[in-house]
């Protein structure tokens, strides 16, 4: 599928408790260099977590409730970094920009650790 020059897709992914998984992508304007990519990757808790409300990001959370009537004992604050990748077109037209990879780097490099009480969702 052909892509849309510099958009970069950030995929990502929450994972509660009982395993149930909601998905989403945002579009950062601007494209990472490879060092930027691994550095991205490197900050991710036990390389894989990290907390969106932190970066200025939408939790996922929300995208369960509509099985579980809201909130549940298996919500945590932790979602999953799944790909940083070269937005297509398709997402490019549905999709808005939420940041430029400038600034999500900017963010990312300010947060000292991943803080589940930086999530407003849980009353944690």
């Amino acid at each position: 599928m052909p892509t849309a020059p510099d958009l970069t897709a950030l995929d990502y992914l929450y994972r509660d408790a009982a395993n149930f998984k909601s998905f989403g992508t945002l579009l950062l304007a601007g494209c990472f260099t490879p060092a930027e990519h691994a550095e991205i990757l490197a900050k991710r808790d036990s390389g894989t977590w990290f907390i969106p409300e932190q970066l200025g990001l939408p939790p996922l959370q929300a995208g369960l409730y509509a099985f579980s009537n809201g909130p549940t004992d298996d919500d945590h604050a932790l979602h999953e970094l799944i790909a940083l990748r070269a937005a297509n077109l398709d997402e490019a037209a549905v999709l808005p920009t939420m940041m430029t990879t400038a600034d999500f780097l900017t963010r990312l490099r300010a947060i000292p650790f991943w803080n589940p009480l930086a999530a407003a969702n849980f009353g944690i």
